[in-house]
């Protein structure tokens, strides 16, 4: 998991994704509501990161909360909890 604050988010070049930075990184995104949350702290609970030909990665950002309230899937929580 990762927790941050959103600092800027932008719709992708071909309009199909959200770009979201958080704590220096850029994240893809389809989740469009994060695009209206710059400021806010976010956890990621689930991201994947993809290689690219050119040697570089795309991460992707899948589920996040915010603040008390899951805004997407919640985290998974341990066994026995």
């Amino acid at each position: 998991m990762t927790t941050g604050i959103i600092e800027k988010a932008g719709k992708s070049k071909s309009g199909k994704t959200l770009g979201v930075l958080i704590n220096g990184q850029w994240y893809s995104t389809t989740e469009w509501e994060l695009q209206n949350m710059v400021g806010e702290t976010i956890t990621i609970t689930d991201q994947k990161s993809v290689p690219m030909p050119d040697g570089g990665s795309i991460t992707y950002l899948n589920a996040y909360t915010t603040g008390d309230a899951p805004a997407q899937a919640p985290a998974r929580q341990p066994a026995g909890q």
